[in-house]
């Protein structure tokens, strides 16, 4: 149950990767066919280590094994969600386990494989998660410098003694500042 990073050369997608499976032979060949490509690979084969990773890393897409995890990978996938990360999830099932599938795709997965599939089919899809994830996180971003801005210009309208300008910017700012998001 050992949590292990790879950071594999130039990373060429320029994504920061998670695999979460129980299979560590499985989940290390397939990091290792990964971190081949530059890709920056951390692995975890418990939720408990998932979610320390994701906590404490900038995580761009979580790889979950729900092939050997089941019902605890759809309980690492609901609770990571929880933590607010902007990390796109993809799930790696095999056809006795669709059922798994389905319901990760219900909770938010970006996108489903199944077990065996082309490394390549693996990764575009985590480009194309990682680019949706980096759109989420810098709309978030701009979306806080606006903010900011606002409350800079109605300050500057109430020093001036445009109270009502002021107040009517303020107004226009509904949400704190630092709130999170809810997800769309």
């Amino acid at each position: 149950m050992e949590t292990f990073s790879s950071r594999g050369g130039l990373n060429i997608l320029n994504e920061n990767v998670l695999l979460v499976g129980e299979n560590s032979r499985f989940m290390g060949t397939l990091s290792e066919r990964i971190c081949s490509k530059g890709v920056a690979v951390s692995f975890a084969q418990t939720g408990s280590e998932a979610l320390a990773i994701v906590q404490r890393d900038d995580i761009d897409v979580v790889v979950i094994n729900f092939n050997d995890l089941g019902a605890n990978g759809i309980r690492i996938l609901d609770s990571m969600k929880q933590t607010k990360t902007f990390a796109e999830f993809i799930t790696l099932t095999s056809p006795s386990s669709i059922q798994w599938s389905i319901e990760g795709m219900k909770r938010g997965a970006f996108a489903d494989l199944l077990i065996p599939f082309d490394l390549e089919d693996l990764l575009t899809k985590l480009r194309e998660a990682g680019a949706k994830k980096k759109f989420k996180s810098g709309r978030r971003k701009r979306s806080i410098r606006k903010r900011l801005e606002d409350l800079m210009v109605s300050a500057t309208l109430a020093e001036s003694g445009d109270f009502n300008g002021a107040k009517q910017i303020l107004k226009e700012v509904k949400e704190p500042i630092f709130a999170p998001e809810k997800e769309e």
